[in-house]
């Protein structure tokens, strides 16, 4: 079996070891620093953008309470009163068309 013979293991052998070193050597001072930087600037995004988003929530609620209220005061009670007078009208008009 030539995969076997004691002269071509050797050769095989150095260069197995060569090309995993070499290998080692790509991925531990190219591939691992990239993939590092990779991930340390994607959670630095994300920190800001999570800042950045709880700023606009924190102001879209209060836009939204500020918006409720003054809908709650001026909207509601506008048609309040209105719907007072419309019925008082309508109590008024029809008691007396029916009452003539």
């Amino acid at each position: 079996m030539p995969q076997l013979d004691k002269f071509i293991f050797f050769n095989q052998y150095i260069w197995f070891t060569l090309f995993f070193f070499i290998f080692y050597v790509y991925i531990l001072f190219i591939i691992l620093p990239l993939i590092f930087k990779i991930l340390k600037f994607r959670t630095k995004k994300v920190q800001s953008l999570e800042k950045s988003l709880d700023f606009k929530l924190k102001f879209y609620d209060l836009l939204e309470i500020k918006c409720f209220s003054f809908y709650d005061f001026s909207v509601l009670n506008y048609w309040n009163n209105n719907f007072n007078l419309l019925e008082e009208f309508y109590s008024f008009y029809f008691f007396n068309k029916f009452k003539s």
